[in-house]
């Protein structure tokens, strides 16, 4: 048996035109205090000198592995990644170029996924940080990672569950470079959809969680850059699309268990119900503003909403 504080880690960076970012991020992996992991950083087809900061990295740790590649999208790189890496590791921690982790993170997951058996995962709260790297958001990201409103409840986060309904409606564990997984169930499952362009993370951690629940880690904090290049959110219809399309595939999918599907039911159920009584707020509002055809939209869509039992079918269906 492997003892705990020998366990690998699998770190995979994608990298694309990170330049920035990749020597902060990189340094972050390089200081942690569980000393027994390997990085496979895979380029994208970068044009700015990415790969030249990467190169001078991993000639000074062989820990640091760099990988080149055409432009083939984030989930493909994250599986060319997983490919590519030494065989052997126990958990995998997808990183994103420009992310920041605190030192313990590894140490810590470790310790607590070598302690629970039925868990596939650990993960750390989130602050999001600017591009000097300082936080902005006063606790109120990690407060909703932990389903909360408020930040009253992140000093008892330590051991706290996520099971496979309570990212059903919307990713919790995001970003990624938060959550470290067992690497044995994501390779079970099949790894990174291909399909996706935006929601492949959070596909992949549905999936997985469906074999257990992941853990929160107290005090830990990654950095979860906000900056000019990544901020905007700017893919409004293909992000609305894949949303749809996870609700879809998770919802009907035969690998659900019973107790899973009721979950699910329950869950969109309360979805519904909420976003329908918000939109029938608005459009009586509008209502009393007089703006009649307003009033009317909101209405027809908030009994849409009311109806709608479950998610559509066809939203299952990739994009064309």
């Amino acid at each position: 048996m492997v003892e705990p504080n020998s366990e690998r880690v699998l770190v995979v960076i994608p990298l694309y035109n990170g330049a920035r970012f990749i020597d902060e991020t990189l340094q972050s992996v390089i200081s942690q205090t569980h000393p027994h992991f390997e990085v496979v950083v895979v380029d994208d087809g970068s044009s700015d000198d990415s790969v030249e900061r990467v190169r001078r990295w991993s000639q000074a740790d062989a820990r640091v592995r760099l990988r080149t590649k055409g432009s083939s999208g984030i989930a493909s790189t994250r599986n060319h990644a997983m490919a590519a890496s030494t065989p052997g590791a126990s958990y995998v921690v997808f990183l994103d170029q420009d992310d920041v982790l605190p030192s313990d993170f590894f140490s810590r997951a470790v310790s607590c996924l070598s302690q629970r058996s039925d868990a596939v995962g650990a993960a750390a709260l989130v602050d999001l940080v600017d591009a000097d790297g300082r936080p902005f958001d006063d606790g109120a990201f990690a407060a909703a990672m932990m389903g909360d409103s408020s930040s009253s409840s992140l000093e008892a986060s330590d051991g706290r569950e996520v099971r496979f309904e309570d990212v059903f409606v919307h990713n919790r564990l995001c970003p990624p470079s938060c959550v470290m997984l067992k690497l044995d169930i994501v390779t079970e499952v099949g790894g990174p959809d291909t399909s996706y362009v935006l929601a492949d993370d959070w596909d992949l951690m549905l999936r997985v969680l469906r074999h257990g629940p992941v853990l929160f880690l107290h005090g830990a904090r990654v950095g979860y850059r906000r900056h000019g290049s990544n901020a905007s959110d700017s893919a409004g219809a293909q992000n609305i699309q894949e949303t749809r399309r996870v609700w879809a595939r998770t919802y009907f999918s035969r690998a659900n268990s019973d107790a899973q599907r009721r979950a699910l039911r329950q869950k969109w159920r309360t979805r519904q119900r909420r976003t329908a009584r918000v939109k029938a707020h608005s459009a009586v509002t509008a209502l009393g503003r007089g703006e009649l055809l307003i009033a009317a939209r909101g209405l027809l869509d908030a009994l849409a909403h009311a109806v709608a039992l479950r998610p559509l079918r066809y939203w299952a269906r990739p994009a064309r």
